[in-house]
């Protein structure tokens, strides 16, 4: 096995901000997201790097005062839904992994979309 010299976090992915950040200040960013891929980099001495790919989901940005930036939310409609339905796995999940759960309340909802649909029918019709 080789001795690890080094972890690196590659940070990926981009962020829309609604307002312009100014030069010199300082500002404070607090990701969430996931490691993507790890890729080991042979150093040719007998070591090894390790690289991880983070590619932030949600992110705060804070101005040196502490003040909350607007940013704007890139993800798509389905990928904000599945995180709402990772948030109530977790408080009602009970014993399934969450993709059984998904699958589960997935199977609900096709089996139920006329009803969803009709909740929402006098929206289309306005």
């Amino acid at each position: 096995m080789k001795e690890i010299k080094d972890y690196v976090i590659k940070l990926g992915g981009k962020v829309s901000i609604l307002q312009p950040l100014e030069m010199g200040n300082n500002y404070k960013l607090v990701l969430n997201g996931a490691v993507t891929s790890e890729t080991r980099i042979d150093n040719n001495d007998g070591s090894e790097n390790i690289i991880y790919k983070f590619e932030p989901i949600t992110v705060e940005l804070l101005d040196s005062l502490g003040k909350r930036l607007a940013l704007a939310d890139t993800r798509s409609k389905s990928a904000i839904l599945r995180a709402c339905f990772w948030k109530d796995w977790q408080k009602t999940g009970g014993n399934l992994s969450f993709e059984d759960w998904r699958d589960k309340l997935m199977d609900n909802l096709i089996l139920h979309h006329t009803e969803l649909a009709e909740m929402y029918s006098s929206e289309y019709h306005k």
